[in-house]
């Protein structure tokens, strides 16, 4: 399968296929992603540094999940 991280610098989610290749999503709604799981519906879940928890497809579209509770979240695990 494919290898997915994230890169603070780029405020990006990756994707490393088993041969090499590299992709990289990027949407305004991601600012400097820390942790990535995938999760139980099959989607990758990550940190948002800016408070927030966010859901991405393989494919690409992201979802944002806030609230007040969330303070610079750096992990997550499925």
């Amino acid at each position: 399968g494919n290898l997915w991280f994230t890169s603070t610098n780029s405020s990006a989610i990756g994707r490393v296929t088993p041969i090499g290749d590299v992709t990289m999503f990027d949407d305004p709604q991601i600012h400097s992603p820390i942790g990535i799981a995938a999760g139980p519906d099959s989607n990758l879940w990550f940190t948002n540094d800016d408070a927030a928890i966010g859901r991405m497809t393989t494919t690409g579209s992201v979802s944002m999940f806030t609230d007040p509770a969330l303070v610079h979240p750096v992990s997550i695990t499925a």
